[in-house]
């Protein structure tokens, strides 16, 4: 409803802490571990559900004020307060960053590939199926969305990704051969270009409307000489994080043969 004061999402139940804690500017997320329970609103003040050792509380701002959230405020329950939290998947944290989801597919890469060395008696082929089953998945589900962490996160992604084309190709036999020519006897897409891929289908799937529409609206003002989009004005640095800005920028630096053959031009 567009008079409810409060927005609910699946489990997730977003509050402007404005008008429950004044004293801290920021937002205030209910994640409720059961799909059983059900939240609701009444008179002005936030129902938890029936078991509340299942629901869990966080707290994102930009300032370290965490302090001055007072727990008495949501309806005088204690709710358990938490710094990271696994939800559909990821693992969000109050910073907002991706580290947490980052370092989990590090370390199922690790094991990934300390797997792969026990298994060199193996085929090539075969390997290369154990990889693609066991870790791939983890490293394609979200790509879209934690491609936009720092460079160092995604440099201990790679390193890992390249141990293990390594691990697929033949530990002994590719330990003074060069990456790339280890990747593509794999059969294996750098890991870098297998972001570009991903991010290059989901703008071509945008633009072609088979995403939702408040996503595909991002891709309207073509520009037919240059195949380029124009790029939305942000009003801060955390606007420039955001797909609306960094869609149309990443499309616009396509060579345009590139983009002429994407949209069949």
């Amino acid at each position: 409803s567009s008079r409810a004061r409060y927005t609910f999402c699946h489990t997730i139940l977003v509050i402007p802490i404005r008008e429950f804690l004044t004293e801290f500017a920021g937002m205030v997320i209910l994640l409720e571990m059961t799909e059983n329970g059900q939240s609701s609103c009444r008179n002005d003040r936030i129902r938890t559900p029936g078991n509340t050792s299942k629901s869990k509380l966080m707290v994102f701002s930009r300032h370290n004020k965490t302090q001055s959230v007072n727990l008495d405020d949501l309806d005088g329950f204690l709710i358990e307060k938490v710094s990271n939290f696994k939800y559909l998947g990821f693992r969000i944290n109050d910073s907002l960053n991706w580290n947490d989801h980052i370092n989990y597919i590090v370390k199922n890469l690790s094991h990934t590939h300390s797997i792969l060395l026990k298994l060199q008696y193996l085929p090539r082929n075969i390997r290369l199926l154990i990889f693609n089953a066991i870790a791939l998945p983890h490293i394609l589900y979200g790509i879209l969305l934690y491609n936009n962490s720092t460079k160092f996160n995604l440099n201990k992604i790679n390193s890992k990704y390249n141990a293990c084309a390594r691990a697929i190709y033949g530990y002994s036999a590719a330990k003074f051969l060069n990456t790339q020519y280890v990747l593509n006897e794999c059969e294996m897409l750098p890991f870098n270009n297998l972001m570009d891929k991903h991010i290059t289908n989901f703008i071509l799937k945008s633009i072609n409307q088979e995403t939702p529409e408040y996503i595909s609206s991002y891709f309207l003002n073509l520009n037919r000489r240059s195949l380029n989009f124009e790029v939305p004005r942000v009003l801060s640095r955390y606007g420039t994080e955001s797909f609306s800005f960094k869609g149309p920028i990443y499309w616009n630096k396509l060579p345009l043969a590139k983009k002429k053959s994407l949209l069949n031009c």
